[in-house]
């Protein structure tokens, strides 16, 4: 009876066992695909939740670091203030430029009476007004007229501290070329350096205290020493006065000036 049942139905038979064969294999495919993709989602799963969990941990220290970046703003910012010299000016250029060739040389006029007439009761000697060079002219602009005044700041702080400390003379006192130091980390901003040459002639004591008088708020200069030696022999009347020569520069760090050394910086620079 199979027999006959097999002659007579072979062909279906045969098609209906190869699709039967087809459909376990595909459905052996389907089970490893199916395993495989759950192994698959598992990993995700476990790859998302360690990446959740790193993206909590950057985070905190995120802002772990602006906090700690907002500190040291915030103390770089107090000490600019305390040492910077552009936002301590007592003389500041007027608005319009045509007005600074009469009042930068009334200013200084202004500051250079009044510490003579503090240095002759003092009998400090000291070199008249003429003799402290701005290199003033017409042609400036109004960037480098702000640097004069800012060099003017520093020539009135020197002289004050000549009164206070006693010295016995100024020799010489100069201005000098603004210096512009880039900072390598910060393309932005740039450190600039006013620098007034001067030659003294002090007791120790008193040359100690000249130096002294810039270390603290509201007159600080950086100064950078270059030479003191005896300025004579006296032989048994005592100690000879020093001779001192140095450099006083007034510091500043603000934005980058777009060209050069020479271009002041706008109201305001620094902030």
């Amino acid at each position: 009876m199979l027999q006959a049942i097999w002659q007579e139905h072979r062909p279906f038979i045969l098609r209906v066992a190869a699709g039967l064969a087809v459909f376990l294999v595909l459905m052996n495919v389907a089970v490893g695909f199916r395993v495989e993709g759950r192994r698959t989602t598992e990993r995700a799963i476990d790859a998302h939740a360690q990446v959740d969990r790193d993206l909590k941990r950057l985070d905190g220290k995120h802002r772990q670091e602006q906090r700690n970046a907002g500190v040291w703003e915030e103390r770089v910012d107090g000490l600019r203030e305390r040492l910077g010299i552009t936002d301590a000016l007592r003389v500041e250029p007027p608005q319009d430029l045509a007005a600074t060739m009469i009042d930068f040389p009334r200013r200084f006029g202004e500051i250079h009476a009044s510490f003579a007439d503090r240095a002759k009761r003092s009998t400090i000697g000291y070199p008249e007004q003429n003799d402290i060079d701005f290199r003033e002219s017409k042609s400036l602009d109004e960037r480098q007229w702000f640097d004069r005044y800012v060099q003017l700041e520093i020539v009135r702080r020197i002289l004050d501290a000549g009164i206070e400390a006693k010295i016995d003379r100024f020799v010489t006192i100069q201005p000098e070329a603004l210096v512009v130091e880039a900072i390598s980390d910060d393309p932005e901003f740039s450190h600039y350096r006013y620098p007034v040459t001067v030659e003294l002639v002090a007791s120790y004591a008193a040359a100690l205290a000249f130096l002294q008088s810039f270390q603290r708020e509201g007159a600080f200069l950086s100064i950078e020493l270059g030479e003191m030696a005896p300025e004579s022999l006296r032989g048994e009347e005592g100690p000879s006065p020093l001779r001192v020569r140095l450099t006083a520069v007034g510091i500043d760090l603000g934005p980058a000036r777009e060209d050069g050394a020479r271009n002041r910086k706008p109201r305001g620079f620094g902030r």
